[in-house]
């Protein structure tokens, strides 16, 4: 990872990389120059403006909660409401759930409604019951109460 970082620092603060002679052409002028034989092959260059060494960059927030699974599978065509065929209503339903430390919606909102209140009902009722989620995480990487959003066609 740390060869990626330094390769991925190279080539962002060079103006030319021959991968075949390993040479390299920056254009910053304070780049240090090796101090020893031995350390000829060694090119040091600064980080960043605005970089954070790996040890403290914070990896484990997790600022939305991730669905299990395919959240295509939570409503499929066997759940369309019988008179809702019948009387060929369909559309779309926007929704919010929201989400609790454990992954459980705990709300659903629907956001924008398909016309139809069966099918908006109906989403909403599936959704509580089979929608589940990795939590949100906090900066600490504690599971957070936040939420989702998205939307089913019918």
């Amino acid at each position: 990872m740390l060869n990626y970082i330094a390769l991925s620092l190279l080539l962002t603060m060079s103006n030319s990389i021959d991968i075949e002679n390993t040479s390299i052409q920056s254009q910053e002028s304070d780049v240090e120059q090796p101090s020893s034989q031995e350390e000829s092959e060694i090119l040091y260059v600064p980080p960043p403006i605005g970089f954070l060494p790996p040890s403290s960059r914070n990896f484990s927030q997790r600022p939305r909660p991730v669905p299990l699974g395919n959240p295509g599978n939570w409503v499929v065509s066997d759940d369309y409401p019988t008179k809702a065929l019948r009387e060929e209503l369909g559309g779309a339903v926007g929704f919010r759930l929201d989400i609790d430390e454990m992954g459980i919606p705990t709300k659903c909102t629907v956001t924008q409604s398909s016309g139809y209140e069966i099918l908006n009902t109906k989403t909403c009722m599936l959704l509580m019951e089979r929608a589940r989620f990795r939590p949100a995480l906090d900066t600490n990487g504690k599971p957070i109460a936040n939420y989702y959003v998205n939307r089913v066609r019918w």
